[in-house]
């Protein structure tokens, strides 16, 4: 006789809970990474794709000029600007995520892209 591993020995109904339970996860995390013009600011490193980010959050910007989002979003796209090479936007990175910041110190990721920009500054001091 062949065992019969553990996760198909579970009864249906624990079997149908894990499978609702992945199902929902997926739909509710899935829906929350979809949302925003921040879900691929993170790790967007195309040039074209940061200057139109850019762009719309500058338009953004001009309408609310202490957004919080679109400062933060607007800050990260210079932050990787800079990070991919483009000259002196560093300093324009480092200066929109200090508005940021003053306005909400709580918000870590805004002060891990500060602090990852005033690195890039002390790099292009020296370039």
């Amino acid at each position: 006789m062949i065992p019969i591993p553990k996760i198909v020995s579970l009864p249906w109904r624990a079997i149908l809970l894990i499978g609702l339970s992945l199902f929902v996860s997926k739909m509710v995390f899935g829906q929350v990474l979809e949302q925003g013009p921040e879900k691929n600011i993170y790790s967007l490193m195309e040039f074209d794709e940061l200057e139109k980010v850019i762009a719309e959050q500058e338009e953004i910007l001009k309408k609310e000029p202490s957004g919080i989002t679109t400062l933060k979003i607007l800050g990260i796209a210079y932050h990787n600007l800079s990070v991919i090479g483009k000259k002196g936007v560093s300093k324009k990175a480092f200066s929109i995520l200090a508005k940021a910041y003053e306005s909400k110190s709580d918000d870590y990721e805004i002060l891990a892209y500060l602090g990852s920009t005033k690195t890039l500054l002390g790099r292009d001091a020296f370039v």
